[in-house]
């Protein structure tokens, strides 16, 4: 039984004022109070992730003109006159630049992608993507790391060239490649997440990594069914086309 350390707290016949906290503690009462709790025997905190991995949403935001151009130009203002959708986010943009947003999380971390992200963000390079964004793709490229879900995954996924073992990059312009444990986490089981976006969320999990994402709704959708995920979402941003 525990109590606070005040005599009010005491009912009849358990303790009395006059009683000491060593025979309070005698009695099997846990006694709580200003004083009576030592920091020091809480454990540790975990240190702050030291991998960040990238969502097709953030992949977006990073390359997107939007972000990376200047949200007064005519251009981007024609764009953006298009589609509702569009012109909020060329207005959020300039009260609140996304890369400045994104910064922080990204500074001197190790950047990961699953393989679903990069061929879901490959499609939509090359129905959306400008020149601009295909140059700023590639050299993103380089500073990632794509991992492919364990070999058991492949039929669930559709992925035809999952790799079975690490490899390394090969070629200047090609991201390093990795695999991970996807079939053994708690992420797979999800419900009203597609597939690829749950492939995402398991490897931030199996890589204790910070994940970026504007998909706030998986987000909820995987707490509703009891799974937190380490994430920071973000507004989203579309690429334009230029």
């Amino acid at each position: 039984m525990a109590v606070t350390d005040s005599c009010d707290s005491l009912s009849p016949g358990l303790a009395s004022c006059s009683q000491s906290r060593a025979e309070r503690e005698a009695m099997g009462v846990v006694v709580t109070g200003p004083g009576s709790f030592d920091p020091a025997l809480l454990p540790p905190m975990p240190p702050a992730p030291t991998t960040v991995n990238l969502d097709v949403t953030t992949l977006c935001a990073l390359i997107s003109e939007v972000s990376n151009g200047d949200p007064t130009r005519p251009e981007l203002q024609q764009w953006a006159q298009r589609v509702v959708h569009w012109r909020d986010c060329l207005a959020s943009e300039q009260q609140e630049p996304m890369l400045s947003r994104l910064q922080p999380f990204l500074e001197n971390k190790s950047l990961i992608v699953s393989k679903a992200a990069v061929t879901q963000f490959t499609k939509l390079m090359q129905q959306f993507g400008g020149s601009k964004e295909r140059q700023r793709w590639q050299a993103l490229q380089e500073t990632l790391t794509v991992f492919h879900p364990d070999a058991s995954m492949q039929s669930l996924t559709n992925a035809t060239d999952l790799q079975p073992s690490v490899a390394t990059s090969c070629t200047p312009r090609a991201p390093q490649t990795a695999t991970f444990v996807y079939s053994a986490g708690r992420v797979i089981g999800l419900q009203a997440i597609s597939n690829p976006q749950k492939e995402v969320f398991a490897l931030g999990d199996d890589q204790h990594a910070l994940t970026l994402t504007a998909n706030s709704k998986a987000c909820e959708f995987a707490a509703r069914q009891g799974v937190r995920l380490e994430v920071s979402i973000h507004r989203a941003v579309w690429l334009t086309g230029m």
